[in-house]
């Protein structure tokens, strides 16, 4: 899932950032971060359906699952990370897309209004 702006890693996440040995490949650690994937392309589906309501849930369900991981994942994890990260990018790209689209939809709006006012401006000065 995305950090939020401005937040610092705490606990296990802050470790994780420092570094430290690599976790030993359990099976249950593994299906931890395969979960975390999941709820990544989760969290991008939810976006490409312009569905803000599923992302709560997602959001939490990551966080418990990222608290619970080791400070250094281990290499058979690879393939799950790369996938929450290539999802992670996703959700980055549609996000500034969609942005840019309401820049340009505001954009439109202003230019209406302000040729609103000087027709109303120009009709007010005929009466």
């Amino acid at each position: 899932m995305s950090a939020r702006a401005g937040s610092a890693p705490t606990g296990a996440s802050a470790e994780r950032a420092s570094g430290g040995t690599p976790a030993e490949a359990t099976p249950a650690t593994l299906a931890a971060y395969d979960r975390l994937a999941e709820l990544a392309e989760a969290e991008l589906a939810a976006c490409e359906a312009e569905r803000p309501e599923d992302l709560a849930d997602l959001y939490a369900e990551a966080e418990t699952l990222r608290a619970s991981l080791p400070s250094s994942p281990p290499a058979e994890a690879e393939p799950a990370l790369r996938r929450a990260a290539a999802a992670q990018e996703r959700i980055g790209l549609l996000l500034a897309a969609r942005l840019a689209e309401r820049d340009d939809d505001l954009q439109r709006v202003h230019r209406a209004r302000e040729a609103a006012h000087a027709y109303a401006t120009t009709a007010a000065a005929n009466a």
